[in-house]
């Protein structure tokens, strides 16, 4: 699939306000997507170039890309950073000058999805000597073939936003709506639909069916990438075998769960009538981990589902020596422990242990302690349908 059709699809969504009127547009794009590209899509769509959990960085900062602009179009780079300065929008900057090219490149290709993915592979990829100019030169090859529009979304993608005005919520709605006959084809939960229905008038009554149907059907999504956060692999999953694709989709150690946000009330009193008996712990001022353990190979999640895991080799070989069973993920807060007082620290010296750099040397000054407060998955066993109790 050309990448002219995705930037299109995604200008329009763009230059519309009206969340119903994205999804709209978003879902006839994923129509028409293949299986081949529809994991790559819905990254884009998201501003990523894979999962969170694959923890992959184009590795190209504001410079680099400023410069790999003004390569492909033959302006200065200072004055590509001028008109950055002016409209603070790198997309609509590269957009700009690829509209008005001052050279052209013996050689231009029509961009394909995989060929943009690959060329953003290969810079996340390269590491060491010469490793920038061959960045520089691999973003500066798309860019030369690039429309203006595939030149906004080109040089969105590795700043990791790509202001569509759409979130994830948006991206499963518009999914939901490309299966919803499929969908419908249960009687049993036409019927069910339809006795909840309220509207007595027959339009008014099909809007409310087909709203109601897209919000189960959404739910059903929403439900498995809670405990599978890939969309990627959930519409790849969709688009081959259609809603059985669903079922295919379980919880397993290494792709995070998504962590669920908690409900407040204003006093005890109201919780304990709200749920009954419950559990009071004190709240450890850390950060909250996910924790997956597979056999020998132990990964960590932060909240935001991004792999951490070389950010903490203490928890790592901690898990490794004390989890005995095979398959395990479970959550818990990590705090920075004092030895000497046996004091915990405060926030502000825990926070220090999520760094990229002096990790070794850091885990030896602030040694963690994790507390587990949460089991999800124990060596086959799913605890997120289970009892808190049990």
């Amino acid at each position: 699939m050309l990448f002219e059709e995705v930037a299109d699809y995604f200008d329009k969504i763009e230059n519309v306000s009206k969340r119903l009127e994205m999804t709209d547009i978003l879902a006839e794009l994923l129509a028409k997507v293949d299986k081949e590209n529809i994991r790559k899509v819905i990254y884009l769509a998201q501003g990523i170039l894979g999962p969170n959990q694959a923890d992959i960085e184009s590795g190209l900062g504001e410079g680099l890309i400023e410069q790999g602009i003004a390569k492909a179009t033959g302006y200065s780079k200072e004055e590509i950073k001028k008109s950055y300065q002016e409209i603070g929008d790198l997309g609509l900057v590269a957009e700009k000058y690829a509209a008005n090219k001052k050279q052209q490149a013996l050689f231009s290709e029509q961009l394909t999805i995989e060929k943009v993915f690959s060329n953003f592979t290969k810079i996340a990829n390269l590491e060491g000597k010469g490793s920038q100019d061959s960045k520089l030169k691999t973003f500066a090859e798309l860019i030369n073939s690039a429309s203006k529009t595939e030149a906004k979304f080109i040089t969105r993608i590795p700043l990791g936003n790509m202001r569509l005005g759409i979130g994830d919520p948006t991206i499963m709605d518009s999914i939901a709506l490309n299966y919803l006959d499929e969908f419908l084809k249960d009687k049993k939960l036409k019927k069910e639909i339809e006795e909840t229905l309220k509207e007595k008038k027959e339009e008014k009554r099909k809007e409310e069916f087909e709203r109601k149907a897209r919000a189960l059907l959404r739910k059903k999504i929403e439900e498995k990438y809670n405990i599978h956060s890939d969309l990627g692999e959930i519409a790849e999953k969709l688009k081959v075998s259609g809603l059985k694709g669903l079922d295919e989709l379980k919880i397993n150690p290494g792709t995070p769960i998504r962590p669920t946000l908690a409900e407040r009330l204003p006093t005890a009193k109201e919780i304990v009538e709200k749920i009954g008996r419950c559990i009071v712990e004190a709240k450890y001022d850390g950060f909250r981990v996910q924790v997956h353990k597979d056999k020998d190979k132990v990964t960590i999640f932060s909240r935001q589902s991004e792999n951490v895991t070389r950010m903490f080799p203490d928890i790592v070989a901690s898990v490794k020596k004390q989890v005995k069973a095979e398959k395990a993920i479970f959550e818990g807060e990590a705090l920075a422990y004092n030895e000497e007082t046996q004091e915990y620290f405060p926030f502000q010296v825990t926070i220090q242990r999520k760094r990229k750099y002096d990790i070794e040397k850091k885990a030896e000054e602030f040694p963690l302690r994790l507390f587990l407060f949460d089991i999800m998955y124990l060596d086959g066993t799913n605890y997120m349908v289970k009892p808190l109790f049990e």
